[in-house]
Formats: C-alpha cells, sequence, structure tokens
C-alpha cells in the first residue's frame, strides 16, 4: 500500500513540476524519501522474522508451522444487515424516476452486507474465532475447512 502511495506522490510531483516547478520537486523528493523508507522497513522486519524462525528448535518450527495450517472450521453465526446508504440512494433515484413507488421500490432493494462467525481450529489445536464479510477470499478461506 505504501509504494501505491509513494507512487502517487511521485506522479504528483511530476505533474506539479510543470506548474510550480519547486513544490513539485519537494513532492516528488519526499514521496521517494517515504517509499525507501518503507521499503527498508518492510526489508527489516522480513529480516528479523527470518532470524527469529532460524532461532527456533526443529521442534519449535514444526509447532510454528501447525498453529498457522488450518485443520478445519465451525460455522458459528451469520449476520446480514441492509446497507442504508445503498437503500437511500436506489431509493432516491426510484422516486426521481417513478414517484412514490420507485422510492419504495429503491429502499427495499437496498444491497444487504452480510459477515459470517467461524471458528478456526489449527492443527496445533489452537482456536480463533473470526468474523468476515461473505464474499471475499478470507471468507471462500475458512468455507473450504467447513466441517
Amino acid at each position: 500500500m505504501i509504494y501505491v502511495i509513494g507512487l502517487i506522490g511521485m506522479i504528483l510531483g511530476i505533474v506539479m513540476m510543470f506548474e510550480n516547478f519547486l513544490l513539485g520537486f519537494i513532492i516528488l523528493i519526499i514521496s521517494s524519501i517515504v517509499t525507501v523508507v518503507a521499503n527498508n522497513e518492510i526489508n527489516e522486519n522480513a529480516y528479523f522474522e527470518k532470524q527469529r524462525i532460524n532461532s527456533l528448535t526443529e521442534e519449535e518450527r514444526k509447532k510454528e508451522l501447525l498453529d498457522k495450517e488450518i485443520d478445519y472450521t465451525i460455522l458459528v453465526g451469520g449476520d446480514s444487515k441492509k446497507s442504508v446508504g445503498s437503500a437511500i440512494v436506489r431509493g432516491a433515484v426510484g422516486s426521481a424516476l417513478f414517484g412514490p413507488v420507485g422510492l419504495v421500490g429503491g429502499a427495499i432493494s437496498g444491497k444487504n452486507k452480510s459477515k459470517t462467525t467461524f471458528t478456526i481450529v489449527y492443527k496445533s489445536g489452537r482456536r480463533e474465532v473470526r468474523t468476515v464479510d461473505n464474499d471475499t477470499s478470507e471468507f471462500n478461506a475458512y468455507a473450504r475447512y467447513l466441517k
């Protein structure tokens, strides 16, 4: 994400250089510094994580792998709510096009926001409860392991 922000800042800096050279140049330099610092932090974190893993015994490594590997999931519950913003916008459009009937129809047709709660059981025996939005890759991953 930080790379995208840095790239946008660099592009903005180059574009701004045509209007106000000094301001554009300053924006370009700041975004470059932010990108380099973020890259160094990411590399540093990866280095320390690698050092931590190398310091573990073989048994600790196996336990850590099992602690990240999903054994199965249990469906705890689900929740579905009507998106108020979507209902208002659809109701307004329906009202403008079809009057009061369109208002009611548009409001009723608002999008639903659905969430599902899973209990995730890892191969190490550790359990975790997570609530995720439906129709996401995380939901699909947990659904694959349903028992």
